[in-house]
C-alpha cells in the first residue's frame, strides 16, 4: 500500500470510516473480512495511524454505496501528487480526473472539491492523452474513457475493458492483451501491435484504417463488427471465427487462414494473398477455410478461386 494522504488528514479519514461502518451496523472484523485486510489495518486506518490506498478506498465508497470524495473531498490537490502516478484500478479512474482539474482546459477557480462533485461519473470521464511504458493496468476499466492518440507499450494489459472507449490514433505495441474487452470501441487508425493476443473480444465495434500485427492470434470473439481498410498480420489464426462479420478493402497479409471460418460474413475488396511466397502449405491451408454462405464481391470471389478455395453456396454481390 502506498501512502498518498498527508499525515493531518489521517485522522479525518479515518473517523468518517469509523462512522459509516458504526452507521451500516458492522464491526471492524465484518470490515476486514469484505475488504480481504487484517483487522490491524482497519483499526489503524480508523484511528489514523495510516491510511488505506486508493483502490481500498474506492472499494470500501462502493460497498457502502457513498461517493469516494465522501473520504477525499476535503483534501488540497498537493496531497494526490501520488496518486496521479498510481497504476490501480478504481483508483487510477481518480487520478485521471485529478490529471484533467490540473490541465489547461480546466477553469483554474473551480476548486478540486467541486470539481469531483460535478464529475462523479467518474468511468465516463476524458482522460487526457498519455504514454503508458511497463506498468501493470491489468484489469484497468478504461470504459467510456477517451484515449485518442494514447501509447501503450510493454504492458501488462491482461482484462483491460476498453467499452465504449475512444482508442482512435493510439498505438498498442509489444502490449500482453490477453482478455482485453472491445465492445463498441472506436478504433480509428489505430494500431496492435503484440505477441499476445490471446482470447480478446471485439463486440459491436467498428475498425477504420486500423492495423493488427501479431504472430499469432488466439481464441478471439468477433460479434457484430465491421472491417473497413483493416490490415491483419496476424501470423497464425487458425480456428478463428469471423463468422457474420462485414470486411471491405481488407488485407489479410501473411496470415494463414487453417481452420478459419466466414459463414455469413460480407466480403469487399478482400485480399488474401501476400507478398511472401506462396508454398504449398498455404494452398493446403486455404482449402480448410470455411465460406459456406459468405457474401462476396466478384473480385474478392476471383482472387479466392485462383487459389482453389472451397466455395460453395457463396453468394457473388455488387
Amino acid at each position: 500500500m502506498v501512502d498518498i494522504i498527508d499525515w493531518k488528514y489521517k485522522v479525518e479519514l479515518g473517523n468518517k470510516l469509523a462512522v459509516i461502518r458504526k452507521k451500516n451496523n458492522m464491526n471492524q472484523i465484518q470490515l476486514a473480512d469484505v475488504l480481504s485486510v487484517t483487522i490491524s489495518k482497519i483499526s489503524k486506518w480508523e484511528c489514523g495511524q495510516s491510511i488505506p490506498s486508493l483502490d481500498i478506498i474506492f472499494k470500501i465508497a462502493e460497498f457502502y454505496k457513498v461517493e469516494p470524495y465522501y473520504f477525499l473531498g476535503n483534501i488540497g490537490i498537493e496531497v494526490y501528487n501520488d496518486a496521479t502516478k498510481m497504476p490501480c484500478r478504481r483508483g487510477q479512474k481518480l487520478s485521471y480526473i485529478i490529471k484533467a482539474w490540473k490541465s489547461n482546459g480546466i477553469n483554474p477557480s473551480i476548486s478540486l472539491d467541486d470539481y469531483l462533485l460535478q464529475n462523479r461519473n467518474l468511468p465516463h470521464h476524458i482522460i487526457p492523452k498519455q504514454k503508458y511504458f511497463r506498468e501493470n493496468l491489468c484489469e484497468t476499466d478504461f470504459s467510456g474513457a477517451d484515449l485518442s492518440g494514447s501509447v501503450f507499450r510493454n504492458n501488462n494489459m491482461n482484462g483491460v475493458n476498453f467499452e465504449n472507449a475512444n482508442l482512435t490514433d493510439s498505438i498498442l505495441y509489444f502490449n500482453d492483451l490477453s482478455r482485453a474487452k472491445f465492445k463498441n470501441t472506436e478504433l480509428v487508425r489505430t494500431q496492435i501491435k503484440s505477441s499476445k493476443l490471446h482470447q480478446l473480444s471485439f463486440i459491436d465495434t467498428c475498425l477504420t484504417d486500423v492495423i493488427i500485427s501479431a504472430k499469432k492470434l488466439t481464441a478471439p470473439i468477433f460479434i457484430n463488427c465491421i472491417f473497413k481498410n483493416v490490415v491483419l498480420n496476424a501470423g497464425d489464426v487458425n480456428g478463428v471465427c469471423f463468422d457474420g462479420q462485414s470486411f471491405t478493402n481488407v488485407k489479410f497479409e501473411g496470415t494463414i487462414l487453417s481452420n478459419t471460418t466466414f459463414r455469413g460474413a460480407t466480403l469487399k475488396n478482400v485480399t488474401f494473398l501476400s507478398n511472401f511466397a506462396i508454398k504449398k502449405k498455404y494452398f493446403k491451408t486455404i482449402k480448410t477455410v470455411c465460406f459456406k454462405g459468405a457474401k462476396m464481391d466478384e473480385k474478392t470471389y476471383m482472387s479466392l478461386k485462383s487459389i482453389a478455395a472451397n466455395l460453395d453456396e457463396v453468394i457473388i454481390i455488387d
